[in-house]
């Protein structure tokens, strides 16, 4: 998969909000957002990106797929089974991030599996300052003999991040790298022009604020983004009904408007 068709379907999924004034999960100032569980529900679209990661690390032997988020965790599995669907066992490890009052800790299970001969692959979905991937690497190798030979995500922002393990530099592949805005709090230049940012939150934990952002930009990225959080909140029949009263609030709006167009 090249650069560009890989942004195409980003774009076209609704997972890239632009232009507005945001604030990412680890405080940090941005005017670009991009959500990628949207697209990893595609079945498709996740065994695609899931080849083309594999294919920047097809000189490399690997033995154990390494992810730390619910996003990640999905691209994970589809890496694994295009591994095994081609006659390669690998082992699959899925993390979280668990909240302990006001910080979190990263929690990778099936870490006791891996032996001192096993090779990981770290994958994520979006990489900004590369601590999130540094905490997994860590994690892996400080609770486990294995090595970590490289770190395969979708989208890049900020090209050039160096990555460290056990046997120095990480490398670490993408399949699209974009200079995306990036700025600490009180240095961003949009606080005097929006004012206070948008704070989407973690929508691995609450999609709500990133629903309500994407509804400003377009109906139809809307109801893709409704549908993929509901598919992903089976669990959870709070977040179901919230969605689900969203989701007919929004066809609601949408009869009333067509409505008022044909009266005219």
């Amino acid at each position: 998969m090249k650069p560009h068709e890989a942004w195409g379907i980003i774009v076209r999924c609704g997972a890239y909000l632009s232009g507005g004034h945001y604030k990412l999960v680890g405080g940090d100032h941005t005017d670009e957002y991009v959500h990628l569980r949207i697209v990893l529900l595609d079945k498709a679209y996740r065994d695609a990106f899931a080849r083309s990661i594999l294919e920047k690390f097809n000189d490399t032997k690997i033995t154990a797929i390494a992810s730390f988020s619910k996003a990640g965790n999905l691209l994970a599995e589809a890496v694994r089974d295009t591994l095994v669907s081609s006659g390669v066992f690998v082992k699959l490890l899925t993390g979280r991030r668990r909240r302990i009052d006001s910080s979190q800790d990263l929690i990778i299970e099936g870490l006791e599996n891996l032996k001192q001969d096993d090779n990981v692959l770290v994958v994520s979905t979006v990489v900004t300052t590369g601590s999130s991937i540094q905490d997994a690497i860590h994690s892996i190798e400080r609770n486990s003999p294995a090595t970590v030979v490289g770190a395969g995500v979708i989208l890049e922002r900020r090209p050039g991040l160096s990555i460290g393990g056990r046997s120095g530099v990480v490398r670490l592949r993408s399949i699209v790298t974009r200079q995306m805005s990036l700025w600490k709090t009180g240095e961003c230049p949009l606080d005097d022009i929006y004012g206070d940012p948008e704070d989407l939150g973690d929508p691995d934990e609450n999609p709500i604020p990133l629903i309500r952002s994407v509804a400003k930009t377009s109906t139809l990225n809307l109801n893709h983004l409704i549908v993929a959080e509901a598919s992903n909140a089976r669990h959870n029949r709070r977040r179901q009904l919230i969605l689900a009263s969203i989701g007919w609030l929004l066809s609601i709006v949408r009869l009333i408007i067509d409505f008022l167009l044909r009266i005219k």
